[in-house]
């Protein structure tokens, strides 16, 4: 549903870009076809992904996906697309590397989130022992 939303919200901000950007596409079919890849990878596709890994993982864990974000589209940009990475571009993918290693390390060894068979519920107030005022 946020995925929904962020998108409705942002799609006439990206068409006024789109009518006023002077770039033109000359391969209507190709872009087409990447445009229509990055909605459903994106879309569809990472944030099933994402919403599986805060399962299993817990948020904390997952919260590592942002800084790899960055460094697949430019990846992506470099396959689809054709473009160059730049010195800086190749800085930017080895401090992502390094925020996932940073992270991997620093997670809790027993930072596994209860799954839903073993939750922990109280017990019921007659089970509770409660200390004896004298």
């Amino acid at each position: 549903m946020v995925s929904a939303l962020g998108l409705t919200a942002s799609t006439p901000v990206a068409a006024v870009f789109a009518v006023i950007s002077p770039e033109h596409t000359t391969d209507l079919p190709r872009a087409l076809i990447l445009l229509a890849t990055m909605i459903v990878f994106s879309s569809v596709g990472a944030t099933t992904l994402y919403s599986a890994c805060i399962k299993s993982a817990g948020a904390r864990s997952a919260s590592i996906v942002f800084a790899v974000i960055p460094a697949a589209a430019s990846v992506m940009a470099w396959i689809a697309l054709g473009e160059s990475l730049s010195p800086l571009t190749i800085g930017g993918l080895a401090l992502g590397a390094a925020a996932c290693v940073v992270q991997a390390r620093s997670a809790p060894a027993d930072a596994t989130p209860p799954s839903e068979d073993t939750a922990v519920t109280a017990p019921p107030e007659h089970a509770v022992e409660k200390p004896c005022l004298r």
